[in-house]
């Protein structure tokens, strides 16, 4: 749905200037050619330490919520885990928004924390 949204966008001249977020790469390279390989991030499901001024980042919703919500494989995982991870994409979802910094967001999905 969003890759013809966004070709519309283009071909109509509409002022966005478009960014995506993607939670595998299975659609990586249609993105990366509709928008430019700096414009499309895919999500590192394995996690990661915070970089240096991300430790006290607090999450702006409720991310045991969130967490809860999970239906997929690491559900199973211990709750101090699923934390873990589940920071770890928000951090990579909020590093790509500030270097992009855009407007708007469209998510295509809510079915847990990512």
């Amino acid at each position: 749905m969003f890759w013809h949204l966004i070709q519309h966008a283009k071909k109509t001249g509409s002022p966005p200037e478009w960014a995506i977020v993607l939670n595998s790469d299975h659609h990586k390279a249609l993105f990366q050619e509709l928008l430019g390989e700096d414009r499309v991030i895919v999500l590192n499901q394995t996690g990661g330490e915070p970089l240096h001024g991300e430790e006290n980042w607090v999450y702006p919703g409720l991310l045991f919520r969130d967490m809860e919500a999970e239906k997929r494989t690491y559900k199973w995982a211990p709750a101090k885990a699923q934390f873990e991870r589940a920071m770890e994409m928000y951090r990579q979802i909020r590093r790509f928004a500030t270097a992009f910094q855009p407007t708007h967001a469209l998510v295509s999905q809510v079915e847990g924390f990512d």
